[in-house]
């Protein structure tokens, strides 16, 4: 995903990625690795019955994960 990510055309517009079902830690790595803006989570707070069973969400680990890049 990352080297994908690298391959895109940078033009002045948002540009995010979205992994897997719920990987916030994984699209934050390739988020900061390429410069990209934004990342997607399904899931980000609460939690939803899917047809992959039970998915929760973390946005405080991923808001502290995204500490050392962003200061906010």
């Amino acid at each position: 995903m990352t080297r994908i990510a690298l391959e895109l055309p940078r033009r002045d517009v948002l540009a995010g990625v979205n992994v897997l079902r719920n990987d916030a830690r994984g699209a934050l790595a390739i988020a900061v690795a390429c410069g990209l803006q934004m990342i997607r989570v399904n899931v980000h707070s609460g939690a939803m019955v899917t047809d992959q069973g039970v998915i929760e969400g973390d946005a405080a680990r991923t808001l502290r994960d995204r500490r050392p890049w962003h200061p906010v």
